[in-house]
């Protein structure tokens, strides 16, 4: 029978307990897991060790999901003491355990005292230090259930005929043999027709706890090297990765269940970027992980700063769980705010939230939005610095454009409604075919291009040079028109293969899929918020890439909701601001050797030359400093010089809101 004295955790440093430790090193618990067969008690030791960056202690980081609190089981500390741990780290520790050695882990529910807040952001705040040093992390999938053996098998074999690029995100052969080629070089999806009990068993393992889990994002991203466990079958996390690139690259067909065949992409997509090799900003780390779950909601935030490019704002927060959640929500937006005079917080705000006395401008990212942020190849703001000021802890002063008000809405389609023929159905049943829209547009031909735009948000590689093509599953502007028109007239027969291009079109549209179509008073298309209505403002706000919708609160002139970020056909390049480009320039992306980022350009069409600076920004009485450290910093600083009075002395109506 176990003892009944429950485990006392000694507290964590101070470091001065350790003699001759560097100055910076840091102080971590790791657990020894002693041997014994799989029916055995599980006995573990705890010790206190310095995490020495230079001589990292022999050990690996354990990546799983905690799971339900309910019904705990106890083990056993040095024979002496016992621990309560979940049912789900229990099983885990029963299949890592060596039947004749001890095994050394870093696990976060046992190497942390759960119950000492102070340690336990002490700990997260040197949560990258543990997973990259770790010799190797263990990801913990479950035990083997529903054909999972079969599908890793899959996983494995697929990657073993396909070479990933994760920096340019490109697929190829390895070698030049006709069949391995087929793999990474054809455009058509993968076909499951012959393999429905492989496809069943890709299903089952990809819905798996631990791909939603938030925490997964970080230490998978930060280990060395790393191993998918399920049950008693492993293979590299890198096969298993490449793999997952490979299903959502190629795509994949499964007639007639076509719904069935989208819905798996998107969970495919999800778990692809798990994939990235490279630090990314805060609003795509936060967008990649807008459906991932954790039990704090604190933990939205601290569970990716490592993740984060170090230049970010928000990778210099230090966890603290004695602040509330609305707290560090809100203390997240003014940082941002503070440090780059940027919105683009705003975006991810909006009405979609749960948590009590939250301004509408404040993102709830505790919540799983059902619609994602509008994100891609256009700037609404222009660039400009924002005019942003906190009046109180409810209340932020912005200044803005507005460009319209919404004036008819339709349903596209919403989350678990979506997937090919209905889709296209969908498609179908929400063109806008009103005489206004005709009217604002010109002719039908125009109109249906700039449904096509709306629902892909521009995001063509038509603006990116060099263009990218469909090697990255992206598709250009006709490839997109051609199957819009396909699909308008109903040419697409239930069941059959979609072409690439069809299927990467069907791709792109999946985000904006759970918005709403709307027309502005001008006839004007646009993509909006599900909880948009009609009589909401459409507006532009400096600072902000998105347009940005806002709901009139009653009875307070001046104040505003904000309903949530918007894509308006005709304005997203900055025109509200600067007034429409030159006929022969359009805006353009042109990737920076420096940063292998794509930063914005403008083409000059009849000579073909690309220019950084707005042709625009020559009306406003603005000049070049010369200290910047690139042309297109230069084009960045000049573009802040802009204030809301050269805009009104341009005949600009800038306007004051107040957010609430």
């Amino acid at each position: 029978m176990l003892p009944k004295s429950k485990y006392q955790y000694s507290a964590i440093g101070p470091r001065e307990q350790f003699k001759g430790v560097p100055n910076d090193s840091k102080c971590i618990r790791l657990l020894t897991l002693l041997p014994g067969v799989f029916t055995d008690n599980i006995v573990v030791t705890l010790r206190i060790t310095i995490l020495d960056a230079k001589h990292p202690p022999d050990y690996e980081a354990l990546s799983y999901v905690w799971g339900s609190e309910k019904d705990p089981v106890f083990i056993e500390v040095g024979r002496r003491w016992t621990l309560a741990i979940s049912q789900n780290l229990e099983i885990a520790l029963r299949y890592l355990r060596s039947k004749d050695k001890p095994r050394v882990l870093w696990v976060d529910a046992l190497c942390i005292n759960q119950a000492d807040i102070h340690e336990r952001g002490q700990q997260v705040a040197i949560m990258g230090d543990i997973y990259r040093l770790a010799r190797r992390v263990v990801v913990w999938l479950g035990p083997e259930s529903n054909d999972s053996n079969l599908a890793l098998d899959f996983l494995d074999s697929l990657s073993q005929q396909v070479v990933v690029n994760w920096f340019d995100g490109t697929l190829t052969s390895p070698r030049l043999s006709k069949s391995t080629g087929l793999w990474a070089d054809s455009d058509e999806a993968i076909s499951f027709l012959e393999m429905k009990r492989e496809f069943a068993a890709l299903i089952s393992l990809f819905e798996r706890p631990w791909f939603r889990r938030v925490w997964i994002r970080q230490e998978i991203y930060l280990a060395k090297t790393a191993i998918v466990t399920c049950g008693e079958k492993e293979i590299p996390w890198q096969t298993f990765i490449n793999a997952v690139f490979c299903l959502g690259h190629r795509g994949v067909h499964i007639a007639p269940d076509v719904e069935r065949g989208h819905l798996f992409l998107s969970r495919v997509t999800l778990i692809r970027e798990l994939g990235r090799v490279q630090p990314q900003n805060f609003s795509w780390v936060m967008e990649s992980s807008r459906l991932a779950e954790c039990q704090d909601p604190k933990d939205k935030i601290y569970g990716v700063l490592n993740m984060l490019d170090p230049a970010d704002p928000a990778s210099r927060i230090i966890p603290d769980y004695s602040l509330s959640t609305v707290a560090i929500y809100r203390e997240l937006v003014m940082r941002s705010i503070a440090d780059s005079d940027s919105l683009h917080l705003l975006a991810f705000a909006g009405l979609e939230r749960s948590l009590p006395d939250l301004p509408s401008w404040v993102p709830d990212w505790s919540t799983q939005r059902p619609d994602a942020t509008l994100k891609g190849y256009f700037n609404a703001g222009g660039f400009l610095l924002s005019q942003a000021t906190s009046i109180n802890s409810q209340t932020l002063k912005v200044s803005g454009v507005v460009v319209s008000r919404i004036a008819t809405i339709s349903s596209l389609g919403y989350q678990g409604e979506r997937g090919g023929s209905l889709m296209q159905a969908k498609i179908r049943q929400a063109f806008p075919s009103s005489q206004k829209s005709l009217d604002a547009y010109g002719s039908s031909v125009a109109l249906v291009e700039a449904y096509c735009r709306v629902l892909c948000c521009d995001n063509f590689t038509d603006k990116l040079f060099p263009n990218q093509g469909a090697s990255q599953g992206s598709l250009s502007f006709n490839e997109a028109m051609v199957a819009l028109s396909a699909i308008l007239d109903n040419e697409i027969a239930n069941g059959s293969v979609l072409s690439g291009a069809t299927r990467r079109f069907l791709q792109a549209i999946f985000a904006p899929f759970s918005r709403k179509l709307c027309t502005s008073e001008q006839g004007y298309l646009g993509l909006v918020p599900r909880l948009a209505e009609i009589g909401d403002i459409l507006c532009i706000l400096p600072g902000c890439t998105n347009s940005i919708v806002l709901r009139p609160t009653i009875g307070r002139a001046g104040y505003y909701e904000l309903v949530g970020d918007a894509y308006l056909d005709g304005v997203m390049n900055g025109e509200a601001l600067f007034g429409p480009l030159p006929d022969d320039h359009m805006a353009t992306w042109t990737l920076d050797p420096a940063s292998s980022k794509y930063r914005p350009t403008f083409l000059q069409k009849s000579t073909m030359t690309f220019m950084i600076d707005d042709p625009r920004v020559s009306i406003f009485p603005v000049e070049k400093t010369g200290v910047e450290s690139s042309p297109w910093r230069e084009a960045m600083a000049l573009l802040a010089q802009i204030t809301p009075q050269m805009l009104r002395g341009r005949g600009v109506q800038v306007t004051d809101f107040y957010l609430i």
